[in-house]
């Protein structure tokens, strides 16, 4: 099968903040139409497969959904609203085109043009019906994808996101799960929040597959045109014994997957205290850097790998 690019750049043009990820839940819910969802607000989707239950699971795909941007907080003494900002510095975003949604917006109706400023130390942000602690932000630059590569906003997380939904709703199978936690740029309780439920209602799971996005510059032992399995993040074991015997398996199934290092971290090791746990990487160019841009035929490696889980040792 090939990538459905018409979707892929959906959900990386949609807007999910921090946790305000309701346009992340819609696209989800709409890609797997029939499947038992679970929805924990300022934690995670969890979805199922149609003919199985949370008690045949035994391999759960995991990526996060939210993106670099900010959210407003009070008024600023110029006008406007002071901004925190999440993944880059204020100046990132200051003079740049962006856009605004309220944050229980759970399909972005409320998405509205929103213009920012450096102010001093500050990020002062002006939109209509600004409401402060209750507006998020970020870019508002389309998605492209020219030959081989995609280009836009959002590239961390949303290649993964899609590479987890896509490899269960080809596999469709009731012993693979996809879970979506809603934050990790800013927060990593959303996380612990889909750890601590695996741990209560997933009681047949055997391994978590934690895919993230890392700039190019971070990762040790693969280049942009390949995706990997790391076997450290920040200097920080990440069951590495699980870690190599999936590597030579899906080498020797066919899959050209690589194997390295990380010198960022992501969410995997709240998924270890319960079960085995791999951390997957597939590489932006930059990362916390819009636009940037990633490989397509490294997103379809990484699909391909997802889809052999099931049958690996790590899994039984």
């Amino acid at each position: 099968m090939s990538l459905d690019h018409q979707a892929l750049a959906e959900l990386c043009d949609l807007v999910s903040v921090a946790t305000a990820c309701g346009p992340a839940v819609e696209w989800t819910n709409a890609r797997l139409p029939d499947w038992e969802s679970r929805l924990v607000e300022d934690g995670f989707l969890l979805s199922v497969a149609p003919t199985g239950s949370p008690e045949d699971v035994r391999v759960l795909l995991v990526s996060h959904v939210d993106e670099i941007g900010g959210y407003a907080l009070g008024e600023h003494p110029e006008g406007g609203c002071r901004a925190a900002t999440i993944g880059a510095p204020p100046e990132a975003y200051g003079g740049r085109s962006l856009q605004a949604m309220d944050w229980r917006d759970p399909t972005g109706a409320s998405l509205r043009p929103l213009e920012a400023r450096v102010v001093g130390d500050d990020l002062v942000i002006q939109a209509s019906d600004l409401r402060p602690y209750e507006t998020v932000f970020t870019y508002s630059e389309p998605t492209r994808i020219e030959d081989d590569w995609i280009h836009g906003k959002a590239i961390d997380p949303r290649l993964t996101a899609y590479a987890v939904v896509e490899a269960a709703r080809r596999l469709a199978d009731p012993a693979v799960a996809v879970m979506l936690v809603f934050a990790e740029e800013c927060s990593m309780h959303a996380a612990e929040k889909g750890a601590a439920y695996a741990r209560r209602h997933l009681p047949g799971l055997r391994l978590v597959a934690n895919c993230d996005v890392p700039g190019l510059a971070n990762i040790e032992g693969w280049g942009l045109e390949q995706c990997g399995i790391r076997i450290t993040e920040r200097g920080r074991l990440m069951d590495p014994h699980a870690a190599l015997s999936l590597h030579a398996e899906l080498r020797a199934a066919g899959v050209d997957i690589a194997l390295g290092a990380s010198r960022t971290g992501s969410q995997t090791s709240l998924f270890i205290p319960q079960c085995r746990a791999v951390s997957l990487a597939l590489p932006a160019e930059e990362a916390h850097v819009t636009p940037t841009r990633a490989y397509l035929p490294a997103l379809e490696t990484l699909i391909e790998g997802l889809m052999a889980l099931p049958d690996t040792s790590a899994a039984r």
